[in-house]
């Protein structure tokens, strides 16, 4: 999650926030890893349903699903996001463990969203979106 996040920072996670209201895009998000490894991820809102994501070799472009526009030239592929479910990303890397492996998730399916780094020392503050 670099440069956001770095490995070994310490967390502080909100587990009501997303009782109180819809998640939304940009957010740092906490999920259980899909295929059920039992470590949390920690990944980037990159979109919520309904919409549609198109994959490209920056990252993502994220349209309406009532976008007639053609997916933009580069993109790798293209997947609909269904209402109550979000489309979650690793920033900095291609390679990361997010939804381009294991597709859009459930809202219900976060766990929380991380607000506040407390360590390390030099580094603790808020987390902004």
């Amino acid at each position: 999650m670099a440069p956001t996040l770095r490995p070994g920072d310490r967390l502080l996670v909100d587990a009501r926030a997303l009782r109180r209201r819809a998640p939304v895009r940009g957010e740092i998000a906490v999920v259980a890893d899909p295929n059920g490894s039992g470590r949390w991820l920690v990944k980037r809102i990159a979109a919520v349903g309904p919409s549609v994501v198109h994959v490209v070799r920056a990252g993502v472009d994220v349209r309406e699903p009532n976008d007639v526009r053609p997916p933009p030239p580069d993109a790798i592929e293209s997947t609909l996001v269904p209402a109550g479910s979000v489309y979650l990303i690793s920033e900095g890397t291609a390679t990361g463990r997010d939804s381009r492996s294991f597709g859009p998730v459930a809202t219900g399916a976060l766990i929380g969203l991380a607000w506040w780094r407390y360590a390390p020392t030099g580094r603790t503050g808020p987390i902004s979106p």
